[in-house]
């Protein structure tokens, strides 16, 4: 099998810990694997002689915007190897026949897909550590199978259902001029309890996030990932402006600001290294 590299966005931390667990299993089963922040990689400097992995969370019923303009700046290909892993809570309605359409429609071969089972970190009202513990499990289970499904050969890409576009355009609309879906959230700061360490800041991935006098304030950019409001320490977030909900934190901050592996950057044919 050819080497992968999987491009990973996640909200909170469980599309990475499905990733992580994917990258591991290629490695055992003797496949070389990158795994690779999407927010922070150029699609033009993907590599068409590996296979191309995109892992994502499911939100709005299809994905973040940041993995679609992704997806789109992808450079062109001639059968390049193609994959998506996404998690959910429940369903994901608009992302698999969309995606698999983009990336067809770019040269790109679509190997298989697979939608994996993780803990709500969506407006959560109680915590559960010890439920949280055995759905990640069953989690990275569900990733490592998929592994084994694309090393063999026996992955599939399920069938469009004939809903997806109308939940694609709903994405639309709720990451689209109205934001609907940062105004859902609606994240505020309790200025008593934040500690200005400007963490929420380097975490928002959309740059929602300012500190003009210290005290972070959020635009309406917002896609509502959860991560400011996850892993604030001082848990001086605020959704919606109620102290009812409360966060998921499944990894720590340092995960989703870290890079597991650089991006690789290949010398095209014909010029010296």
């Amino acid at each position: 099998m050819d080497p992968v590299d999987l491009y990973c966005f996640s909200g909170t931390g469980n599309t990475l810990i499905v990733a992580r667990a994917m990258r591991d299993r290629f490695a055992e089963r003797g496949v070389e694997a990158a795994l690779h922040r999407l927010e922070d990689c150029d699609p033009a400097d993907v590599d068409r002689s590996h296979i191309l992995g995109i892992a994502c969370p499911v939100a709005a019923q299809s994905t973040y915007p940041t993995v679609w303009e992704f997806v789109r700046g992808l450079p062109e290909a001639d059968g390049t190897g193609a994959f998506l892993v996404d998690t959910l809570m429940m369903f994901s309605g608009g992302l698999l026949g969309p995606m698999k359409h983009c990336l067809k429609k770019k040269g790109y071969a679509p190997l298989g897909a697979r939608e994996v089972r993780m803990p709500n970190n969506f407006f959560r009202k109680k915590t559960d550590p010890e439920k949280d513990a055995g759905v990640i499990e069953s989690g990275r289970e569900a990733a490592r199978a998929f592994v084994d499904a694309l090393v063999d050969g026996s992955a599939r890409w399920p069938p469009a259902r004939p809903w997806e576009w109308l939940f694609f355009a709903g994405m639309k609309l709720g990451y689209g001029k109205p934001r609907l879906i940062g105004r859902m959230a609606r994240p505020s700061v309790d200025p008593e309890r934040c500690t200005q360490c400007g963490l929420c800041e380097k975490l928002c991935p959309v740059g929602a996030v300012t500190r003009p006098a210290g005290t972070p304030q959020f635009s309406r950019d917002c896609i509502a990932c959860m991560r400011c409001f996850s892993y604030c320490p001082a848990e001086a977030i605020r959704l919606r402006n109620s102290s009812k909900y409360v966060p998921y934190r499944p990894l720590k901050a340092a995960d989703l600001l870290g890079s597991d592996d650089p991006l690789r950057r290949h010398t095209p044919k014909g010029e010296a290294g």
